[in-house]
């Protein structure tokens, strides 16, 4: 079956001039699940491009994760809810406190006021976060029409969250509490519902950090529910309801865009499309708290395949400048919206400086694992991303192989049939050769000796030429390699006896990690029964290796996605010993706890592009790490993680 052309493709179109296009109009008439034909047609509605909902005016079709259930609120929660006494949370925490001579009461204090707010509901730590709670109030207030603004109400919404978020942790309580003020009392509809409106907003984005103000907000949505009778409303305190259930502990780290405001306006999802090497895509429905292993699964369960080797898998970002491509692996515990608002300010940098940027996020395997010729969906997978690394560069090949990897690849697409394989050839031969390599001879040279390879190897089948063409590289030092740029770090590594350049490629590939040169050129490879122990930090890399000399040499690298790495080489040595997918399931479900102070996300982490950091040491208590010893310094079993990386690697002088 031909696969799409990337060209044909409504992917996220992120040029400086727009904003975030979210929604894709193409559609794949086929129902095959298949990342060489996916359907689009139960993800979005290609009719409805706007994003209207509901078929009558006034009414509103809920996410799907809208819903009051067990799933959403524990049984043991409902009934703590049921008790809450909102004038006994309220009475110590509000501002003003009762004396001999008057007495609080919060009720009056709690209720709906025109004019703004002269000190916070709560009593703050710091002066900056008085004052950021009293803007907060008047971001509200133009919010919800009750204040004259010139300003679009979503830039207040986003003022208010980033207040909340730049804060501190008290802020947060102070939010909900203003809202919940605001709603109390209040005459008018349409302010009622840009209430309500802010309220789906910020449980989005936090819930109230103190467990009695939480629960007092889930109290309050709870008995809404039950007592009003305006379905619109009821509908937002649904939504409300569940992301207040379903954010916590998956709190957000940017303010929403713009995009991701007007879709929780509407309480709808986002339709977010996610690419293949294949140059197909797919819509996947997207929330708030969507974290990318969420994203992941969900893509598994569209395309069918096995969703236990969803450990193996990736969502790999693109980003493509004027300058350059950046590329990098996602961590499954961030937030999908996370990644969309960071997209959406570089957007805004890029459109004040005259730069472009277009961002994609696609499915890729991590994790190579062995597999036979008649898994189809490993091996279409294995054969379409190896064909997106020879051609841009991450593979040693010389002409010969070029010209039979671009014959096995016309195959894949066209079978025997020449003449559009010829077509194709002559309309696009860069879509077959290395980018690094195109100038070895002119254009019409590669045609014709890739077209006369082509003719001999015809006879094959479609997925025969995809098995055929991974394994023409089986025998390079690069073969099922993930790479990452890396600096050689002298002042904490050892002797480098294996010369190993300044500025290098570090790759992991299943029997060991491997060193190369910037050309690709293999400097060393140290086998994973040689690794004592390894440890990571917000930029670094360090391995400990067990010498023929029974000597432990250490190597540490400047290097981005850690958190990748760290899953990388502790996966592989698992495999190595002989461990089941589940058994590697439990291996990196606590990553998020244990990994947690790392940030890799791709704004934090492009010192390689920009030089930037390159000197910076991490404090040692922010290196995490794998102790692999036996007594006979080897590691031939996997070890149990430690929260600190050995004595030997991180010497405590060393900070």
């Amino acid at each position: 079956m031909e696969e799409a052309d990337n060209s044909n493709q409504n992917i996220i179109n992120t040029d400086s001039n727009q904003g975030l296009n979210l929604v894709s109009t193409e559609a794949n008439p086929s129902n095959e699940a298949s990342i060489e034909n996916i359907s689009n047609n139960k993800e979005g509605d290609p009719s409805n491009p706007d994003g209207t909902i509901g078929t009558k005016k006034g009414t509103v079709e809920l996410s799907p994760d809208c819903y009051i259930g067990p799933d959403a609120a524990p049984a043991e929660l409902l009934k703590d809810l049921i008790t809450v006494n909102p004038q006994q949370i309220l009475e110590p925490l509000l501002t003003t406190q009762s004396s001999c001579f008057k007495k609080l009461d919060p009720e009056g204090i709690m209720k709906w006021q025109k004019k703004e707010i002269s000190y916070p509901l709560l009593r703050m730590e710091n002066d900056d976060d008085v004052e950021g709670s009293k803007q907060m109030f008047r971001n509200l207030l133009s919010y919800m029409g009750d204040r004259k603004s010139s300003k679009l109400p979503i830039l207040h919404a986003k003022k208010f969250v980033k207040i909340v978020l730049m804060g501190n942790d008290i802020l947060r309580d102070e939010a909900y509490l203003q809202v919940y003020k605001q709603l109390h009392s209040n005459q008018k509809f349409e302010s009622i519902m840009r209430g309500w409106k802010m309220f789906a907003i910020i449980s989005s984005c936090f819930v109230p950090k103190k467990p009695e103000i939480y629960n007092l907000i889930l109290n309050y949505l709870f008995f809404e529910m039950q007592n009003t009778k305006d379905n619109q409303i009821i509908n937002h305190i649904k939504y409300i309801f569940v992301r207040m259930i379903k954010i916590k502990d998956k709190e957000r780290h940017h303010v929403p865009s713009d995009e991701e405001l007007a879709c929780i306006e509407k309480l709808i999802p986002i339709d977010l499309p996610v690419k293949f090497f294949t140059g197909n895509q797919t819509l996947i429905k997207v929330e708030s708290y969507t974290t990318i292993r969420d994203l992941k699964i969900q893509l598994m369960n569209k395309l069918d395949f096995n969703i236990q080797r969803a450990v193996y898998y990736s969502i790999y970002e693109i980003c493509e400048k004027k300058s350059g491509t950046e590329e990098r692996f996602i961590d499954d515990s961030e937030k999908v919206c996370d990644i969309l608002s960071v997209w959406s300010n570089e957007l805004i940098r890029d459109k004040k400086t005259g730069d472009s940027s277009k961002f994609h996020l696609y499915l890729k395997l991590l994790i190579y694992y062995p597999f036979e010729k008649d898994d189809i969906d490993t091996l279409s997978v294995v054969y379409h991303q190896t064909v997106y690394d020879v051609l841009t560069g991450k593979h040693p090949v010389d002409e010969r192989k070029i010209i039979n990897l671009a014959a096995y690849q016309l195959v894949a697409e066209f079978e025997d049939d020449e003449d559009p394989a010829a077509k194709k050839l002559n309309d696009n031969v860069n879509k077959y050769i290395p980018v690094s390599k195109v100038s070895l001879m002119p254009a019409e040279d590669w045609r014709e000796k890739i077209l006369e390879q082509y003719r001999k190897v015809n006879e094959l089948k479609k997925n025969d030429a995809k098995w055929e063409y991974i394994q023409e590289l089986k025998n390079l030092c690069t073969y099922q390699t993930q790479q990452f740029y890396g600096k050689y770090n002298e002042q904490k590594s050892g002797t480098n006896e294996d010369d190993i350049p300044d500025e290098c490629i570090i790759g992991f590939r299943p029997d060991g990690i491997l060193i190369l040169d910037r050309e690709h050129n293999e400097i060393v490879l140290y086998k994973y029964e040689t690794i004592m122990n390894w440890g990571i930090s917000k930029n670094q890399l360090i391995i400990c290796i067990s010498t023929s000399m029974n000597e432990i040499k250490r190597i540490c690298f400047f290097t981005s996605q850690t958190k990748v790495i760290q899953t990388l080489i502790e996966i592989y040595c698992n495999l190595m010993v002989g461990k089941t997918i589940k058994d590697i399931q439990e291996v990196v479900k606590d990553y998020d706890t244990k990994f947690g102070k790392i940030d890799s996300s791709r704004r934090k982490h492009d010192l390689l592009l920009k030089e930037e950091g390159a000197n910076v040491v991490d404090d040692g208590n922010d290196v995490l790490g794998i102790n692999t010893d036996d007594n006979e310094g080897q590691s031939n079993e996997m070890a149990d993680s430690t929260d600190n990386i050995p004595d030997q690697v991180i010497p405590p002088s060393e900070e």
